[in-house]
């Protein structure tokens, strides 16, 4: 994933949501 720097917040959301739902990007919980 790449969002660059003059990305608006909305933009970069849908990307980041979009790779979550295709398993690009996995969570992890770190305590």
């Amino acid at each position: 994933m790449q969002i660059l720097k003059r990305t608006k917040a909305p933009q970069a959301a849908a990307k980041m949501q979009s790779d979550m739902q295709r398993g690009l990007i996995r969570p992890e919980v770190v305590k």
